[in-house]
């Protein structure tokens, strides 16, 4: 902004005046036309527009409840891509690298995980996630004492279990301890057996082409939650931790962020615009191009299948901030038109004094973003299509929507408002 207002003036003074105004905006011109044309069919097509405005906004608005929340990072990058081949070839041989953590800690000085009601609620939480056949493989102590309890009773499948008595179980403890064993059990257990861990694969083998999104994580993880709720141990405290808890935290952080981040562009929008022409029905009637544009940004990612992640939260935001320019400069071009004129004459004068440096703005932007469509990473393409989806819509509601509204609405805080200085 401040190039445009010092440097480039400062430019011009050093060229020579042109022999001839630019061909674009020139009487007669085709796009001076064109222009003029499309203000005639707005005033007498109002209606069929604002019907089609509103076909779409409710279009849109039904799409938005389909639009997911995913943070895997999987996602960005295309099914052939030698990361996700590498990702593939480990979740299908060997339990993929994402653990999910499930901690039991003692909190009475009097009980340890050598008592076998102990190891019992352990070994039920975890059959509660095999159960579930949404993970992979899991681990505890558990799996180690099954394991050696079978190779005592000569390995008969059927002995893969916890020992009957807590004779039995110290029997096996002892055992773990003069081979030396427990210090390979660090990764389950302390050795002071008051703090044990339940590592829990979060990729199927099954699925390893497959593999599960965050939503599907997320409702599991409410479920287990309930589950460890309703069937809690007393004196044992139950926590679950993983980095994967950590983007399924990211999900109601992003919704929220996401609104939050809209509303409060929009209201500082609302407000610039309506300081500036000192009328709050200016500042609404600048919303609509913007408001029309987000629509399209969100249906986009409903139909399209784009879910919300870190990339798409930011474009809304910045599609409000290119959207206004365009609400303002047509606006201030209407207000400057002649009010003795005929409202119908004023949408055409002012569509083509403001349309012909709209579209080409527009356009520019459009064309510039859509150079991120050939990108390979996800993100960035997701990027350059739904700001770029934007920004037509931003420019479809100013040059179409917004003249026809005024049209149909006749405000006449715009109709007889001048922009003061």
């Amino acid at each position: 902004m401040i190039l445009s207002l010092s440097f480039l003036p400062a430019i011009l003074t050093f060229l020579k005046k042109p022999k001839q105004r630019v061909y674009a905006v020139m009487e007669g011109s085709r796009m001076n036309r064109a222009f003029s044309f499309l203000g005639g069919v707005i005033v007498r097509r109002w209606k069929i527009i604002l019907i089609l405005a509103v076909g779409v906004g409710i279009w849109c608005i039904v799409g938005i409840k389909n639009i997911t929340v995913d943070t895997s990072w999987e996602r960005f990058f295309k099914k052939n891509s030698e990361i996700l081949q590498s990702q593939r070839f480990i979740r299908s041989n060997f339990g993929g690298v994402s653990t999910l953590n499930v901690t039991f800690e003692i909190e009475n000085p009097d009980l340890d995980f050598k008592n076998i009601e102990a190891l019992r609620y352990i070994d039920k939480i975890e059959q509660w996630v095999k159960n579930n056949e949404l993970f992979g493989p899991t681990l505890s102590i558990v799996d180690y004492i099954k394991r050696a309890n079978m190779l005592i009773h000569r390995n008969k499948p059927e002995e893969y279990k916890l020992p009957e008595t807590e004779a039995d179980l110290l029997k096996i403890i002892l055992m773990f301890k003069m081979s030396e064993f427990t210090k390979s059990l660090g990764n389950v257990i302390t050795e002071d057996f008051k703090k044990a861990n339940l590592i829990v694969r979060t990729t199927n083998a099954e699925k390893a082409d497959k593999p599960t999104s965050m939503t599907e994580f997320k409702a599991f993880l409410d479920s287990f939650r309930e589950f460890i709720n309703n069937n809690r141990f007393e004196g044992i405290k139950v926590k679950i931790t993983g980095v994967d808890i950590i983007y399924v935290s990211l999900i109601n952080y992003l919704v929220r962020s996401q609104l939050l981040s809209i509303a409060i562009s929009i209201i500082i929008v609302y407000f610039i615009i309506a300081y500036t022409f000192r009328s709050f029905v200016f500042g609404f009637f600048g919303l609509i191009p913007i408001i029309f544009g987000l629509f399209l940004n969100f249906g986009a990612m409903s139909y399209f299948n784009i879910p919300l992640d870190f990339i798409t939260s930011m474009i809304a935001s910045i599609a409000v901030g290119l959207g206004v320019d365009n609400s303002i400069h047509y606006l201030i071009r209407f207000s400057k038109t002649k009010h003795t004129l005929p409202l119908d004459e004023r949408i055409g004068i002012a569509l083509v004094n403001s349309g012909i440096p709209i579209f080409f703005t527009s356009f520019t932007l459009i064309a510039g973003f859509s150079v991120l469509l050939f990108s390979t990473f996800k993100p960035i393409l997701y990027f350059g299509l739904l700001i770029s989806l934007t920004m037509l819509g931003c420019l479809i509601g100013v040059i179409l929507v917004l003249p026809a509204f005024i049209y149909y609405v006749k405000p006449e805080a715009i109709i007889k408002g001048r922009v003061k200085s």
